[in-house]
């Protein structure tokens, strides 16, 4: 009797094992199986994000490419981590993804180029309406030489009172301008009177003095006023 009695706590011992290595393979195929879920979630949610940015890349021309990139490998390193157990149509599904963002990158590439550029030609068009005292048009092609002594004087004392306030960008555009002034000054020299042309030229000193101190980037080889005679 005593050794039947033995038997049981070992017989409990050997049930409760079995029962605990059941319940680890449930508990990991549970986990096996959320992992799986939560690897496939990534993988839907790749697609929906690189579709949305394909379908609207105008509204994503804020942000950087490597902000974008960041946002996408947060859920591409999920489905990274099990790439070799996907499917054989989620593996495509997954390539077909990251080549669909190339192309969004190429399209946010195109697109950004196109909107900086807009967003130069407006600028240069709003620092022109506030140097220009007569001139129409961005080149200055509409001034003649008697204009020119007072188009100067007005460009410099406007210059002069925004020297603080100028960004880098805004530099880029007012130097821009000053160069086409320049360049309209020389084609109508011969039109220009002596008093008018000694004005000039010391409004030209003025300029340049007021830049080398206030613009917030180094002189460049489009920074020329030494070749204007």
């Amino acid at each position: 009797m005593k050794s039947q009695a033995n038997l049981f706590p070992a017989k409990r011992a050997f049930f409760s094992l079995i029962w605990s290595g059941a319940l680890l393979l449930v508990v990991l195929a549970s986990c096996t199986d959320q992992t799986a879920a939560r690897r496939q979630q990534s993988l839907s949610d790749m697609q929906a994000y690189v579709k949305a940015h394909k379908d609207s890349i105008d509204q994503y021309l804020d942000k950087s490419l490597d902000q974008m990139d960041q946002e996408l490998n947060e859920k591409k390193a999920v489905v990274d981590s099990g790439l070799d157990k996907l499917s054989e149509d989620s593996r495509k599904a997954y390539d077909r993804t990251l080549q669909d963002w190339d192309s969004v990158k190429v399209q946010y590439t195109a697109r950004h180029a196109v909107k900086a550029q807009a967003a130069q030609i407006e600028r240069v068009g709003k620092i022109h309406q506030s140097l220009a005292k007569s001139a129409k048009k961005l080149d200055f092609s509409d001034l003649g030489g008697a204009d020119m002594a007072a188009e100067y004087d007005n460009f410099v004392t406007n210059v002069k009172a925004n020297k603080e306030i100028y960004s880098s960008e805004d530099w880029t555009s007012v130097n821009k301008l000053w160069k086409d002034l320049n360049h309209r000054r020389k084609a109508v020299k011969a039109d220009i009177s002596a008093p008018d042309m000694k004005k000039i030229n010391k409004l030209r000193l003025e300029y340049t003095a007021i830049k080398a101190v206030n613009r917030p980037i180094a002189k460049s080889s489009d920074d020329v006023d030494q070749e204007d005679e």
